[in-house]
């Protein structure tokens, strides 16, 4: 799948070194499956690297980078979403994501 590459997710969070990178695609892959599984109006040929679009690839970016500023290692405040499964996703990737996700009427 990979719609964004290791690479490309250090350089979202600054980070220049290895020490990290078994955790940050973890998270990074987390981050991509939560943000596809609300685009609910997805192609049903699946994306790749190439055909993502830009605010999909975002989005990932920054769910990726909540789930790693809020990991637990500090004493700092949560960032834009204190979880994943609560509030997910946040004002910011729900608006970016606005076309690729099937609002439910009730």
């Amino acid at each position: 799948m990979a719609l964004v590459t290791l690479e490309q997710a250090k350089a979202q969070l600054s980070i220049t070194h290895s020490a990290q990178d078994v955790y940050v695609q973890d998270k990074l892959d987390e981050a991509e499956a939560l943000v596809l599984a609300y685009c609910t109006k997805a192609p049903v040929d699946p994306w790749t690297a190439a055909t993502a679009p830009l605010e999909v690839r975002s989005a990932i970016l920054d769910v990726l980078t909540d789930l790693y500023t809020d990991r637990g290692d500090t004493d700092r405040g949560a960032s834009r979403t204190p979880s994943p499964w609560d509030g997910f996703p946040s004002p910011a990737v729900r608006g970016k994501l606005l076309r690729w996700h099937q609002v439910a009427v009730a």
